[in-house]
Order: structure tokens, then C-alpha cells, then sequence
């Protein structure tokens, strides 16, 4: 028997008690009290049908403490402030912190690997580069369609994206040096937030317009969002000058990003040269 949970909106009191699936979830009322006998009916033989293996969460904005003894029946049961369900870390607070460490933890794990089999000068071209790389996005974005508005908050979002940089500067074949939008960009790897916020799109329209029409406004409104944080970019000026149309870039039916076409995009060429002299 898998993991099963109840999972408490709000607060500890609950007006009712409903069954979805393996949950039992709590809503909460404006006038509200304690569980109503029925609700603490429905517990008691929910416990006892799922008596193994039982964790409770209780998901609050209040301050208090989540990690408590419940009752449940003749049973006792220790809440737990975070529970992993479908590969998901579930905080008390919704804030889904933990599961983004969690993920960039994986991911840099699975780059650190991919990274080895690509060197900057020779070895694969850059299209069977971002191939390679893409396995980490599966990590990193996995069930983004839930916890994607919470790479709005900074932290979050850089945390994911130190781990997305690393990736792109091997399909870019660039130096370490250069700034993160312009890796990314030379490397057309999008960064993590519009790609998290375009599968959290895709997934609420399919059921309106389909899912190949859902999925290609999708990756129109991430563009026109990456679009939008580049043209406001302080870094990577040069790179600028070369590559101002997103769409067009990764988009062209043409070329491969190498070593020194990317020296000259990110204005390391003369550099270089001037080096060798």
C-alpha cells in the first residue's frame, strides 16, 4: 500500500471532511468550530481502512506549530512538516522550497555527469549538446504545472538557474566567464521560469483550445517572456547587438553554435587574438 495522507487546509479545525481519492481533505469556513462528529466519524474509518501507512500534513499560512500528535481514532499519528507525494515535496506553507532544492540538487548531479562527455573544443555538435542537456529539465521543471508561480520569488528562481547555467555553457561551449542570459541565449536553452510558467499554461488551456494549440500559445507567451527579460538585461550588451530577436534565433533552420562563434558572440574573440600576439 502506497503512502496516504490527510491533508488539513488552514487550520486544525475543519466544518467538513471529504474524501478525494487518497486524501482526506479539510475546508475551512468563516464560521467554523472543532470537527463535527460526522467529519471525525469519516477520520476514524479512513484511519482504520489505511491503518499501515498513514502521514497527516497540516497545510496552514497560520503560525503555529505543524508538528503535533493527532488522534485519529484509537490511533496516534505524528504530523510531519514536509511529505513527498508523486515525486513532490508537500511543505506545510505551500512554499515548495524544499522541493526546488531538492530538484537543483538533482539536476546538478545529472549535469555534473552529462558535462563530462562534452568538452568545448570537438565532441558532439551543439543540437546533440542540447539534447544531452535537456535530460536535467525533466528534473528540474517536473510537475512544474504545480509549483510554478513560486519561481516568481528571486531565491528560487536562482537557485534553479546556477544548476541550468552549468548545462548551457557546455552546449554553448562557453567559458565560465560569460554572463548567464547570454549562455543562455547562445545555447537556446530557456531559463527555468518561463519554462516552468509554459507547462503550468499549457496544462490549465488544453482542456479550452486542445493540447497542441494550448502548447504552442504556451511557448509563445514563454518566448515573448524571455523576449522581455532580455531586452531589459544589463548584462551581456554585446551579445545584445548580435542576437535582439529571441524568436528568430531559436527558431533559424541554420548553423551551430561552436566554440568560436561562440568567442565572437559574447565578444572574446579579439580578446583572444590579442592574447596570441
Amino acid at each position: 500500500m502506497g503512502q496516504t495522507y490527510v491533508a488539513v487546509l488552514s487550520n486544525i479545525r475543519l466544518s467538513e471532511i471529504r474524501k478525494a481519492g487518497r486524501y482526506l481533505v479539510g475546508t475551512r469556513t468563516r464560521n467554523e468550530g472543532y470537527t463535527s462528529p460526522r467529519s471525525q466519524e469519516t477520520l476514524r474509518s479512513w484511519a482504520d481502512e489505511n491503518r499501515q501507512k498513514t502521514e497527516i500534513v497540516i497545510l496552514t499560512t497560520k503560525r503555529i506549530d505543524v508538528e503535533i500528535t493527532m488522534h485519529v481514532g484509537i490511533k496516534e499519528v505524528q504530523t510531519k512538516n514536509v511529505a513527498k507525494h508523486l515525486g513532490i515535496l508537500l511543505e506545510s506553507k505551500l512554499t515548495f522550497w524544499k522541493h526546488i532544492k531538492r530538484a537543483a540538487n538533482k539536476a546538478c548531479t545529472v549535469t555534473t555527469n552529462v558535462n563530462r562527455l562534452m568538452a568545448n573544443l570537438g565532441g558532439p555538435k551543439s543540437s546533440k549538446r542540447r539534447l544531452l542537456v535537456s535530460v536535467k529539465h525533466f528534473v528540474l521543471v517536473y510537475k512544474a504545472e504545480v509549483w510554478a508561480d513560486a519561481l516568481k520569488i528571486e531565491k528560487y528562481r536562482k537557485r534553479m538557474a546556477e544548476v541550468q547555467w552549468r548545462g548551457a555553457q557546455r552546449v554553448a561551449c562557453a567559458y565560465r566567464t560569460v554572463s548567464e542570459p547570454g549562455t543562455l541565449l547562445i545555447a537556446e536553452v530557456m531559463p527555468t521560469d518561463p519554462l516552468a510558467a509554459e507547462r503550468k499554461v499549457a496544462y490549465v488551456k488544453k482542456n479550452d483550445c486542445g493540447k497542441f494549440e494550448a502548447k504552442r500559445e504556451a511557448r509563445a507567451q514563454a518566448i515573448q517572456k524571455w523576449q522581455t527579460r532580455w531586452n531589459a538585461e544589463t548584462r551581456g550588451k554585446w551579445t545584445f547587438r548580435l542576437i535582439r530577436e529571441i524568436d528568430a534565433w531559436v527558431n533559424r533552420n541554420f548553423g551551430e553554435a561552436n566554440y568560436y562563434l561562440t568567442q565572437f558572440l559574447t565578444g572574446r574573440w579579439d580578446e583572444q587574438r590579442n592574447s596570441l600576439e
